[in-house]
Parts: structure tokens; C-alpha cells; sequence
């Protein structure tokens, strides 16, 4: 009779503890953090926007997993998490690496939203990024950000700017790594200086044996402007499969 007013009280007591906890907001993930000295932290991760991906790239917060206990996880015991500060986190099988990397991506409309936009990207150089592939050459997901702040002027240019925004939301660029070299957009690597030691995929760049040719010409420009997203990743993969089977040490 003892033990089994024993258990009873061990599973009332269990029941209680999980019915008390609060439930992860849409925002909050469970995961884990990865300091610039190495150490591993696991808990739950905060993203400000979940609808805005870029936000995944910026600040997040950080709280241990025991304050779910809590009624409510108090906004001071939250840690603010910097690029570079955390230099990984993960979350949902993602995993989020830093990389130093000046987004010159800049909004179509007035001068005041372009210096806006611009001076945003420039003076924010580390951002999380999206591990796309992980090898000798890496790629990442990286979403461009419109400015938090922009003015408008008449409909037509009201109507712009929710297209810009839309389409940062839905499209997203490649940025490729190799060794000590910094991330840099696939669109804008220079393919003969960037696989310099290796013949191989620089002849066959030449060649235009690649989905990503060389650009001659505006119409060539253009063409090459539209590939983005997955595709834009798959004519990457080209290249640095080959460079992987054959020049890689």
C-alpha cells in the first residue's frame, strides 16, 4: 500500500511538473550555441521575426530551458547573442555559422532608402548563415534585408517597396567559402582567381561548360541575374564537385 501511494505521488508530482511548464512560443527553439571559445550551451534560442528570414542572421537571444518551469521567462534572463559572440547555433537540424560578409545589396527608390539600406549592410559585416554544404569549398543560405526604416513617396513607390520586401523574403543568395577566404556571393566570385589551383574548373569555366559562365555583355549580365535560391546553389555544386574530385587536397 505504501509503494503504491509512493508511485501515485511520483506521477502526480510528474504530471504537475510538465502542466506547469510553459510551451515554446512560434519564436523559440530548442537548440544549442556555440561560443567563440568553443564551448557548447544547449537551451532555447529566440528569433525576433520568424516570418522575416533574415532574422535567423541577426541578433537572437538565449535562455536555459529550466526557466520554462517559470510562469514567464523574465526579458533580463534572456542573453543577447552577436554574431560573433556565438559563432554557431542550431536549431530543427539547422545548423548557423558566422561569417564575415558585406552585404552591398542595396533597395531600389529614393536616395534616403538607398543611404539607409547601405549604411545598414555596410556597417554589419558578421552575420549567422544558413550552412547550405559543408566541405573543402562551403556554401551558405543568405537572405538580403531590406532597411528597418524607409520612406515612400506616392503609390507607385509604396507598391515598390512591398515587392523589394517580398522578394527578400522569397529569394535568397549563395555565398561560397573556401579555406581562410571570406564569404563572398557566389555571383560575384571571380571563378578564375577563386579555383586558381585548379585547372580543371577553370578550363571548363572557360569552355562555358557550367551553368555560371563567363559574363560578356549586358543580355549575358541579365541571364546570369535571374539564377537564384537552389539553383543558384546547384551551379555552385558544378564547380566544386569538380574541384573536390580533382583538385582538392
Amino acid at each position: 500500500m505504501n509503494n503504491f501511494l509512493s508511485i501515485l505521488s511520483v506521477l502526480i508530482f510528474s504530471f504537475g511538473t510538465v502542466f506547469s511548464q510553459q510551451e515554446l512560443k512560434e519564436n523559440q527553439f530548442e537548440g544549442y550555441i556555440i561560443m567563440k571559445n568553443g564551448d557548447r550551451r544547449d537551451g532555447i534560442i529566440e528569433i525576433s521575426n520568424i516570418n522575416l528570414p533574415w532574422s535567423f542572421q541577426e541578433t537572437i537571444k538565449f535562455f536555459d530551458k529550466s526557466l520554462l518551469d517559470n510562469k514567464k521567462v523574465k526579458k533580463s534572463e534572456k542573453e543577447e547573442c552577436k554574431p560573433g559572440d556565438v559563432i554557431e547555433y542550431g536549431i530543427e537540424g539547422r545548423r548557423y555559422l558566422v561569417v564575415s560578409y558585406s552585404n552591398k545589396n542595396n533597395v531600389d527608390g529614393n536616395a534616403l532608402n538607398s543611404a539607409i539600406g547601405l549604411a545598414k549592410n555596410l556597417s554589419q559585416t558578421k552575420f549567422y548563415a544558413e550552412l547550405y554544404r559543408e566541405g573543402k569549398v562551403s556554401l551558405y543560405r543568405f537572405y538580403n534585408s531590406p532597411p528597418e526604416f524607409y520612406i515612400t513617396s506616392g503609390e507607385q513607390e509604396g507598391k515598390d517597396m512591398h515587392e523589394y520586401i517580398e522578394k527578400c523574403k522569397n529569394e535568397f543568395d549563395i555565398l561560397i567559402e573556401k579555406g581562410e577566404e571570406k564569404a563572398k556571393a557566389f555571383d560575384d566570385v571571380n571563378i578564375k582567381k577563386f579555383f586558381k589551383d585548379c585547372d580543371y574548373v577553370v578550363k571548363k569555366y572557360q569552355d562555358k561548360k557550367y551553368t555560371k559562365q563567363p559574363v560578356k555583355g549586358l543580355k549575358s549580365m541579365v541571364q546570369q541575374s535571374f539564377i537564384r535560391g537552389d539553383a543558384l546553389a546547384a551551379a555552385a555544386m558544378e564547380m566544386i564537385e569538380d574541384y573536390e574530385a580533382n583538385c582538392a587536397k
